[in-house]
């Protein structure tokens, strides 16, 4: 021991700053400055040497320092396996639980722990190497170029150099002791930091398990944007942390507990949190104004959606369309009718508008969306007095478009044939969500938003399904095979493997990385991953060409089979979920072999004479005596007053 001290006294030996041991082994360089740094070898903290320390006068002297250390095991001390004596000392066995001093057999090569040799120690006292810092030189390039570089996390005022970058402690500020502490989470005892204040009460961080908590031990988890502490629990986030998540109540904004407030300062960025605004199965929850011109079209209509959406009579993805369609018509006028004011908008120019080239290249749609609004906002501009208008009536009736049939979207069989064959390629989630796309029929968003226990069975052994709509604003329930009820429950199974009892929904996204993730399942994504698919697995349509496959297909599917089959209508609208029977007969698209079936089912093994006598078929054609009594017959009810007159007979 004595060697050791003595030595102490010729050879800087640094110490652990947090233990304040002397034993530790090399760690890299530092990724800020390149500097040595070290990792101590009983608590395990890592940190920087000093820039002024020499690195060949340390290996040498605890090289020296290890040897003399190995003559200080006390006697008594053996192997536990061959209960040898020659035994020498081998740094330290550290887990969650035990933390003691380990050694190594020379005879037979074991490693056991020894916490006998605890107090033990090898190398030189604690003493840390310091150098006379000066706070107008660099310690690392010597230059005079020095800046201000803030504080650590400690506190600590910090240098910078400008030459070559490098931040030093300047002035070292002693921590004050913290209370003693129980996390409410982990239930640990040491390690906290402060965390900021909570109405007047200082926050505490657990260092283990990163949980922010009152002294009380109690936490709660307010929305960083609109301050109210009523939530919903959401799992936990997909970050390296695995905090719990929650949602704001009042502005459905998703958090943890390391968030921070999102809440736009732009007064032309509108966040739909702050009018309470229900954003549903949508991720997103702001509407940017500040690229639309005039600037009294942007003002208007900043204050419109407001209204809406404050009143509940848009919906946020309503509104997006609707200020979409407003700011391209600001284009418009901005580049044909510069300096434009709004009592200067006349009907006149909207008929110029609607009779110009790039009104044509605006889908019927789109027109009906952007009349409806601009005759909506044109009448609250004047209702309100937000701006003077010209007073004229811009929009008619008879501008609107007439409203078109859709095209038929629903997937050929021999497409959904393909799909089926090669649906294996995918992953197993895709194909459980195809595959449950392709006989409910349903939305994606529905799909997306399914929850746990979505599925029940009733007493006679039959299958549903209940789900949310949320275009409909409503729950709906349909009935299921035994199939698609099985590949829900292994699918929830599956997630409940993956990420526990907290995340209750039973499809989940995945990063780029291919890593499945708890979030949840977003339309654009899933699109491009099973287009991407049908391109790799060569799916092609009727016409040759790789099919352009999209979620919404398979409910175009779903209904035109069941039209098909002879479902009736309103059990379709049904099943759908539809309000009218207008949006029905938008998927009601019949086959010709459908339609030809039906003609000759109706007509299959008799013919109606004209005469209206039912009778058997048969070879003989129509005489000139039938067409004289349809002439006599006919005529007389359909045309009573003789105006028109059919062709008579030859």
């Amino acid at each position: 021991m004595a060697a050791a001290l003595s030595l102490s006294d010729q050879l800087p030996c640094p110490v652990c700053p947090k233990c304040g041991a002397s034993e530790y082994r090399k760690a890299g360089k530092n990724s800020h400055n390149k500097q040595q740094m070290l990792n101590c070898r009983k608590c395990g903290r890592s940190w920087t040497l000093d820039v002024s320390v020499d690195l060949s006068i340390i290996e040498k002297g605890l090289k020296s320092l290890r040897i003399s250390g190995e003559n200080l095991i006390p006697d008594g001390v053996v192997c536990k396996r061959c209960e040898s004596p020659n035994i020498r000392l081998a740094g330290w066995f550290r887990t969650k639980a035990v933390n003691t001093r380990r050694a190594r057999c020379l005879d037979c090569k074991k490693y056991f722990p020894a916490p006998e040799l605890n107090d033990i120690e090898t190398l030189a006292p604690n003493f840390k190497h310091q150098k006379k810092i000066e706070p107008d030189i660099c310690p690392r390039c010597g230059g005079k170029q020095i800046g201000s570089g803030g504080s650590n996390s400690n506190g600590q005022v910090l240098a910078h150099c400008r030459t070559c970058g490098t931040r030093w402690v300047l002035h070292p500020v002693e921590k004050e002791p913290l209370p003693s502490l129980t996390c409410p989470r982990c239930a640990q005892k040491k390690d906290f930091v402060k965390g900021g204040v909570e109405n007047g009460s200082q926050r505490y961080r657990c260092q283990k398990c990163l949980t922010i908590f009152l002294p009380d031990g109690k936490w709660i988890p307010k929305c960083p944007d609109c301050g109210s502490g009523r939530y919903r629990n959401r799992g936990f986030s997909t970050s390296k942390h695995n905090l719990p998540y929650y949602k704001c109540v009042a502005c459905s904004r998703h958090y943890s507990q390391r968030s921070r407030p999102k809440i736009e300062s732009n007064p032309y960025v509108l966040d739909a949190r702050s009018l309470g605004v229900d954003l549903g199965h949508y991720q997103s929850y702001k509407i940017s104004f500040s690229h639309i011109r005039p600037s009294w079209l942007r003002d208007a209509i900043l204050q419109y959606t407001k209204l809406k959406l404050g009143q509940g009579q848009w919906k946020f993805q309503t509104a997006k369309s609707n200020v979409s369609a407003v700011a391209v018509f600001g284009e418009y006028l901005e580049e044909h009718y510069s300096g434009l004011s709004c009592h200067e908008l006349t009907r006149k120019i909207l008929v110029e508008v609607m009779t110009s080239d790039w009104w044509i290249t605006w889908c019927d749609s789109t027109k009906k969306r952007f009349l409806g609004t601009l005759a909506d906002l044109y009448e609250a501009i004047e209702k309100y007095h937000w701006n003077e208008v010209s007073g004229d009536r811009l929009v008619f009736q008879e501008d609107y478009p007439r409203s078109s049939k859709i095209k038929a979207r629903n997937i050929p069989e021999s497409v959904m044939d393909q799909i089926i064959a090669k649906i294996s390629s995918l992953p197993i989630p895709f194909q459980r969500a195809i595959l449950v796309l392709a006989e409910v029929g349903m939305r994606f968003s529905e799909l997306s938003s399914l929850k746990r226990g979505c599925i029940e069975q009733d007493v006679s052994g039959n299958w549903w399904l209940t789900y949310y709509q949320f275009k409909m604003d409503k729950g709906h329930r349909v009935p299921i095979s035994k199939d698609c009820a099985f590949i829900i429950q292994e699918q929830t199974k599956f997630s409940q493997e993956l990420f526990g009892d907290e995340f209750g929904l039973v499809f989940f996204g995945r990063s780029s990385g291919q890593t499945w993730r708890r979030k949840q399942l977003q339309n654009q994504p899933f699109n491009k991953a099973i287009q991407r698919w049908a391109k790799d697995s060569d799916i092609r349509g009727p016409d040759g060409k790789i099919w352009h496959l999209t979620t919404h297909q398979f409910r175009h599917t779903v209904a035109t089979r069941m039209i098909n089959a002879g479902v009736a209508q309103h059990y379709v609208q049904k099943y759908l979920g539809h309000e009218t029977s207008q949006m029905t007969q938008h998927y009601a698209h019949l086959h010709d072999k459908t339609l030809r079936d039906a003609f000759d089912k109706y007509h299959d093994g008799q013919v109606v004479d004209i005469k209206g006598v039912i009778h058997e078929p048969t070879d003989r054609d129509v005489d000139s005596s039938d067409l004289q009594w349809f002439r006599s017959n006919i005529q007389a009810q359909a045309l009573p007053n003789g105006s028109c007159s059919l062709p008579t007979v030859a």
